[in-house]
C-alpha cells in the first residue's frame, strides 16, 4: 500500500516489526556500504540494530563498512547544557555503542565514523540556541542517504500529537527552519523515556534537555529513503497524526509528510496495534 511516496509495512507483532526494520537497515548496509545515515535510538530499535548486524553475518561475502558514516539524532545534556559523558548509562552514545557499533567493528566500522550532536558542543549553549556545527558536518559529508526515525508522544490531551528526536510540540511558526538545537524535554517525553537504560523507570533520572537534530537538518540532508517506525498501541494515534494530520509545529513528526513530498521514499513500519488508527482510515 502506498500514498504520497509512503509505503506501509504492517506486521502482526512488535517482534516481527522490529525484525523487519533490522532487515531493512542491514540490507541497505550491504547494498550501500559507503552510505550516510541518520540514526535514532529508543525501544523501537532495541532489537532492530542487533537484527541488522545478524543479517550482515549471513552474507556470503562479508561487507566492508569502513566508509559507512552515521549521524545520530540527539544526546542528552544537563541543565547547564553539558552533554552526558559517553559512558553514562543514560547516554545515547553508549546506547549506540552497545546496541549497534560494537557489533559493526568486525565489518570494518570504527566508532570515529559515528557522529553525535554532542561532538559539536565546544561550550554549552542555552535552550533554543542553534548548534550549527553539527548541521555543517552533515552538509560537509554531502547530506544523508538514509534516515531511521522513531516517534514519541507529543502532549497530554492530544493523542495524535507526536515528536521526532526531541523536537517537541510548540507554536513556533519557524519550526521547519530550525536545525540542530538544544531543546527542553517536556514531562510526557521524560515519562516515556524513563524506561530507557540507566533511568530505572524514574522520570527524574531522564536529563532535562538534549541537543537534537531539527526539521531543517533532515530537509536539507534530503535522505532518499526513510524508515519511520512506531510500535504498540500508544503509537497508533501519533503515527496517524504524523502521516495524515496537519503539517505543523503541534505535531513535529508531521515532518515525515514534508520529506515524502520532497522526494524521500518513506517506509512506515507498524505492528498490528500501532496500525489500528491508520486501518480505520482505509477500512470502513
Amino acid at each position: 500500500m502506498t500514498t504520497r511516496r509512503i509505503i506501509f509495512h504492517v506486521y502482526p507483532t512488535r517482534a516481527e516489526a522490529q525484525h523487519a526494520i533490522g532487515f531493512w537497515i542491514g540490507s541497505r548496509w550491504v547494498q550501500y556500504p559507503a552510505s550516510r545515515w541518520y540514526l535514532s535510538t529508543g525501544t523501537t530499535f532495541d532489537a532492530a540494530y542487533p537484527t541488522a548486524i545478524t543479517f550482515l553475518h549471513t552474507q556470503p561475502q562479508s561487507p566492508d563498512l569502513c566508509e559507512l558514516r552515521t549521524f545520530n539524532a540527539d544526546e542528552y545534556c544537563d541543565d547547564r547544557g553539558v552533554p552526558l559523558a559517553p559512558d553514562d548509562t543514560r547516554a545515547f552514545t553508549r546506547y549506540m555503542r552497545v546496541n549497534c557499533f560494537d557489533g559493526l567493528e568486525c565489518f570494518g566500522f570504527d566508532e570515529r565514523q559515528a557522529r553525535f550532536p554532542s561532538d559539536s558542543v565546544v561550550q554549552p549553549i542555552a535552550v533554543g540556541d542553534a548548534l550549527s556545527g553539527y548541521d555543517d558536518l552533515i552538509a560537509a559529508d554531502g547530506g544523508l542517504d538514509f534516515a531511521v526515525i522513531g516517534i514519541g508522544p507529543g502532549q497530554d490531551g492530544d493523542d495524535e500529537s507526536a515528536h521526532f528526536a526531541f523536537v517537541e510540540p510548540s507554536d513556533d511558526a519557524n519550526w521547519l527552519d530550525k536545525g540542530t538545537t538544544r531543546f527542553t524535554l517536556n514531562a510526557e517525553t521524560r515519562r516515556a523515556n524513563a524506561t530507557n537504560a540507566g533511568c530505572n523507570g524514574d522520570p527524574d533520572r531522564v536529563p532535562p534537555s538534549a541537543y537534537t537534530i531539527g526539521a531543517k537538518s533532515l530537509i536539507v540532508g534530503a535522505p532518499r529513503e526513510v524508515c519511520f517506525a512506531g510500535l504498540g498501541s500508544a503509537k497508533s494515534g501519533p503515527m496517524h497524526g504524523a502521516l495524515f494530520g496537519p503539517v505543523g509545529p503541534r505535531c513535529p513528526a508531521s515532518l515525515i509528510q514534508v520529506l515524502a513530498q520532497n522526494g524521500s521514499v518513506v517506509h512506515a513500519f507498524f505492528d498490528t496495534e500501532s496500525f489500528a488508527r491508520v486501518r480505520e482510515r482505509f477500512c470502513v
